[in-house]
């Protein structure tokens, strides 16, 4: 047993080594961000149904909670019914001591050495004895009562306040009651659903193999196509350029054009009446 826990020891004291070489400051991080992580993964894992069963299960655990704190409301309730008789019993006896106080009190009255109560004679300073004796037993009652009346307005608001979260206990957990059901019919609402649904289920990845394949086949036609026509090919004809070739004039026949302007546009006189002196150049 302590040759496990001293591998164990060893084991994390080295994988704590290697985590901080590899990251650093920033191990602490790295584990925590892990930790969210799988926790998400395993949270989404969790199926809807049980999820809802848990809720169901945390609400109904909190009824054995409510019915305490209801039994500790109504017996705190008989408590200060009670602690409100004893007050009042306590209030009652103040006013008759008080009452008592005022008539011994009142005897004393009359400056004389004797006292007349009840039908019997007192002396002066016996009565004065049982009437300090009377004054400082009422003082304590009253200190009671005063101290029952705090007890009793604290006891009130701490039930009042009681009372309060128990109200508010019950409506927030009827309201989750209601949650839960609602989240039962949602459930079998979706499964109603699925279960009429056409389930259409179509592998896809044969129609992704005959794109690829149909690809294949288009590029190998046209290489083969592209062969062909490279084999069909000739030579290229070469062509001759047009040669512009201007015509030659003849050379001009001066004499002719003459006579021919002369027999056109002149008369036949015209030659004859004067000959004309050729120009030097």
């Amino acid at each position: 047993m302590f040759k496990f826990i001293r591998k164990t020891v060893i084991l994390v004291a080295i994988v704590g080594v290697a985590g901080f070489l590899v990251f650093g400051a920033g191990l602490p991080n790295v584990i925590r961000t892990g930790y969210k992580q799988v926790k998400k993964q395993v949270e989404g894992s969790i199926p809807t149904e049980f999820e809802i069963h848990r809720i169901e299960d945390l609400v109904e655990d909190l009824g054995p909670e409510m019915k305490q704190v209801e039994h500790l409301v109504a017996e705190e309730q008989v408590m200060i019914r009670e602690l409100k008789g004893e007050i009042a019993q306590l209030v009652s006896h103040r006013g008759k001591k008080t009452g008592d106080l005022k008539v011994i009190r009142a005897s004393l009255e009359t400056p004389t050495a004797k006292v007349h109560l009840g039908g019997l004679t007192y002396s002066r300073a016996h009565v004065k004895s049982d009437l300090s004796r009377r004054l400082d037993s009422l003082k304590a009652l009253d200190g009671l009562i005063t101290s029952k009346e705090r007890l009793l307005k604290t006891r009130e608001r701490a039930l009042e306040s009681a009372k309060s979260r128990m109200l508010n206990f019950g409506a927030e957990r009827t309201r989750l009651l209601a949650v839960v059901q609602s989240l039962r019919a949602e459930l079998r609402e979706q499964k109603s659903l699925e279960a009429s649904a056409l389930d259409v289920n179509i592998d896809d990845s044969k129609l992704k193999q005959a794109r690829v394949l149909a690809a294949k086949v288009r590029r190998k036609l046209q290489i083969n196509k592209t062969k062909l026509e490279n084999r069909n090919l000739t030579a290229p004809s070469v062509e001759i350029p047009t040669i512009s070739v201007k015509p030659v004039p003849a050379p001009r026949d001066v004499v002719n054009e003459v006579d021919i302007f002369i027999r056109t546009k002149c008369d036949d006189t015209f030659g004859a009446e004067a000959t004309p002196q050729l120009t030097r150049k």
